[in-house]
């Protein structure tokens, strides 16, 4: 394995660690009555503002061209802005560690589209993990129980969008700004994603917008921006610079068991043995694809 491959994995980890407290994290403001949209707002615009202000001293660094800027309004208007939206209300309806399960659907997305749109080829041992990876999340979200399907259905179908427009951030990142730095794509990203939030709050409920609570939520809040939200997002734009997208989403699978970890130790939030499984085979499914073979990226 060659240097530059193994930066890609390690930084992927720091990634899934980083990550895994988003999902928690915002159950525990919702828990506290803090609006959802309020949330997927303000965390973006937490995370917004402390990429302007790593680069207030080097603000030619902020410069890109017309073209790039225009693919970064669009893929944070779509990736961030909507998907945070959606992902905010799967938590809520999901719960965090399913919620997380389910968004990681996004790989086999990320898969099947770098091959469609880029050629991007296929390693058998890839194709074998992504089966795996969604035979985990089928009994993760306990498909397999109709009575249990029927209550979780919108849930699990909210979960699944959230993941095909986290597929578009991936496939947008790996591609087309590999020039740029992964956190001034991001900063944009986020600033272009609050917007669109900010518009939608604004359109359908303005009361959310300022209604957090007490400063203590305000402090949590701006925690969860600073903290997982920063460092997940900084850590997985890096990654691709170094491995291709989706096996740094593979490997960042690892954010499933880390979330869990922290639902049971805030919330004390159980799952059956079968999901327990699933969680298994998903983790197995990011290791197999990383067995033999390599990725040009």
């Amino acid at each position: 394995m060659n240097r530059r491959r193994l930066n890609g994995y390690v930084i992927s980890v720091l990634a899934a660690a980083s990550w895994a407290g988003t999902a928690p994290g915002i159950s525990y403001l919702q828990r506290l009555n803090v609006p959802s949209l309020a949330i997927a707002f303000w965390r973006d615009v937490f995370v917004a503002l402390a990429v302007f202000a790593i680069f207030a001293f080097r603000p030619a660094q902020l410069r890109v061209s017309r073209q790039t800027m225009l693919g970064l309004l669009i893929s944070g208007a779509v990736s961030i802005g909507l998907y945070h939206v959606l992902w905010v209300y799967s938590v809520r309806m999901n719960g965090p560690a399913i919620a997380v399960v389910l968004v990681y659907t996004y790989n086999a997305f990320t898969a099947l589209g770098a091959r469609l749109l880029f050629k991007e080829p296929m390693r058998r041992l890839q194709t074998l993990a992504l089966v795996i990876s969604l035979a985990g999340l089928v009994l993760v979200v306990r498909a397999y129980d109709s009575s249990t399907w029927a209550a979780t259905w919108q849930g699990a179908l909210i979960g699944v969008v959230s993941a095909l427009l986290q597929t578009v951030y991936v496939l947008y990142n790996q591609r087309f700004i590999k020039s740029v730095n992964p956190l001034v794509s991001l900063g944009y990203q986020m600033a272009f994603g609050a917007v669109v939030i900010g518009v939608l709050i604004m359109l359908f409920d303005p009361p959310q917008m300022l209604g957090i609570g007490a400063a203590q939520n305000w402090l949590l809040l701006a925690i969860l921006g600073f903290g997982p939200t920063l460092g997940g997002y900084g850590f997985f734009n890096l990654a691709m610079r170094y491995v291709p997208g989706k096996v740094a989403g593979l490997i960042s699978v690892l954010e499933v068991p880390f979330a869990a970890l922290l639902s049971w130790i805030l919330f004390r939030d159980t799952l059956v043995l079968p999901q327990y499984v699933g969680m298994t085979l998903v983790l197995a499914a990011s290791v197999l694809a990383n067995v033999g073979g390599s990725d040009s990226g």
